[in-house]
């Protein structure tokens, strides 16, 4: 697994790069100081995680991640590290795997690797899914075909799949759910949904230029499109 340490504290860095090297699996491919050379690093490198720090002098890390997000398709996971607890809930927010809290608790770092790496293992499934996915959802594993779903959400950190009579509370990020079933039949149109495009009935116009989805069976959900993802849309419908 390649990591990618972004941190302008040298002791930070230092003790990130310690800590992560005693895994063996993880090769740093690179350390930076700041999101300047963060940015090459990352492209020249493509590493499978990034650790990312939200205060930085110049760009914080958090429009540091939403850009790269935006610039490729292949962005590695994120996660956040930071001085202070009460960054959490908005780093979720960025769609982050996770943050840590500076000075780097080894336990809870451990946690976080044994996560990414099967994250990472995820990221091999083909973009055409064959198979059904196998859903915790706290009670019991529920079998669900991916054709079945019309799209998943993420609401207040949790992630719901909505299927047509039917909605299953998840364990797993937006991201793990984008991981799962593809990319072949599911379109990300806004950080907080991911739709199967089969689903799609029709693509209305807001205001201001912006759109919102409406999905066969459910005449009465609209699904924002973001102003990054409209291009997208319209280039998948081959327009």
């Amino acid at each position: 697994m390649k990591v990618l340490i972004i941190e302008d504290e040298w002791h930070a860095q230092e003790e990130l790069r310690y800590l992560l090297e005693k895994e063996r699996d993880v090769t740093i491919c690179g350390v930076a100081s700041n999101t300047e050379e963060g940015w090459d690093l990352l492209f020249q490198e493509k590493p499978d995680v990034c650790f990312c720090d939200i205060e930085m002098p110049g760009e914080d890390g958090m429009t540091f991640v939403k850009k790269v997000s935006q610039a490729t398709k292949e962005a590695p996971l994120f996660v956040f590290t930071t001085a202070y607890p009460n960054y959490a809930a908005e780093a979720f927010e960025y769609e982050a795997v996770d943050y840590v809290l500076k000075p780097f608790d080894d336990v809870r770092l451990k946690r976080v690797v044994e996560r990414l790496r099967r994250l990472v293992a995820t990221r091999t499934v083909p973009a055409e899914r064959e198979g059904p996915l196998l859903v915790d959802d706290g009670e019991q594993l529920r079998v669900i075909q991916p054709e079945a779903i019309y799209f998943a959400v993420s609401e207040n950190r949790v992630v719901y799949l909505q299927l047509k009579d039917e909605r299953i509370e998840t364990k797993w990020t937006l991201a793990e759910v984008e991981s799962l079933v593809g990319t072949a039949h599911f379109f990300k149109p806004h950080r907080s949904y991911l739709v199967n495009f089969n689903k799609i009935e029709a693509v209305t116009p807001w205001f201001n230029g912006a759109y919102n989805l409406r999905l066969v069976d459910f005449a009465d959900v609209s699904i924002p499109v973001s102003r990054t993802a409209r291009k997208l849309l319209f280039e998948r419908f081959g327009q």
